[in-house]
């Protein structure tokens, strides 16, 4: 299981609905992270399986094209850096590729991929360019908070584009997918350049009750 409160992460095990879920990897942010005593605004992910090719990271601040301008000047924009690390970052370790003919239909998108038997590997559901994921992680939020589900900030990637997803992650007790969605036909989304697809918890907003 991982917890995030702030930036601070910690593998600890947790009880939900009196089962003692799954243990998960937990990937610290640094070499000083801690456990968390309060768990008031924590965002936690149950890992449901461990057959899958993804993996789950807290958000960097860093991004390659702020780095490479003049004097690394676009680092010096605080809340660029703040978006950038918000939440959690989604990894595939898997390569993928994705070509989209322009048609609405589910075999107008071609998919090529690692592991094409695997449970967790990219389909097509509904056309019209759109390439769907199902996640192993069940998050968690305080109740009254939402997740924010969306690409990862600030990182502008070729071909495909992430949609955007409001989850209510305080009552739910089911996992959703996640999506993207093709710019034009015949782009190609090369895993090679999609490591990463995914952000998490980015905003976790409280609902008016």
């Amino acid at each position: 299981m991982f917890r995030q409160t702030g930036q601070v992460l910690a593998d600890i095990r947790g009880v939900m609905s009196d089962e003692v879920l799954p243990q998960c990897n937990a990937v610290a942010p640094n070499a000083d992270a801690v456990a968390i005593d309060s768990t008031e605004r924590s965002l936690i992910a149950y890992e449901l399986d461990q057959t899958h090719d993804f993996e789950l990271v807290v958000a960097p601040p860093g991004r390659d094209w702020m780095s490479a301008t003049d004097q690394r000047f676009a680092n010096r924009c605080l809340p660029l850096l703040m978006a950038n690390q918000a939440g959690w970052l989604v990894f595939s370790k898997a390569r993928f590729r994705v070509k989209w003919d322009g048609g609405s239909g589910v075999e107008s998108v071609e998919i090529n991929c690692d592991n094409p038997n695997s449970a967790y590997r990219p389909t097509s559901h509904f056309g019209y360019g759109i390439v769907t994921w199902n996640l192993p992680f069940l998050f968690r939020t305080p109740p009254g908070y939402d997740l924010l589900v969306r690409g990862p900030a600030n990182w502008v990637q070729c071909g495909m584009a992430p949609l955007e997803g409001l989850v209510e992650t305080d009552w739910s007790p089911t996992t959703f997918t996640v999506k993207l969605e093709g710019h034009a036909p015949t782009c190609l989304g090369n895993a090679g350049s999609w490591r990463s697809f995914m952000h998490v918890g980015a905003a976790a907003a409280r609902r008016a009750r």
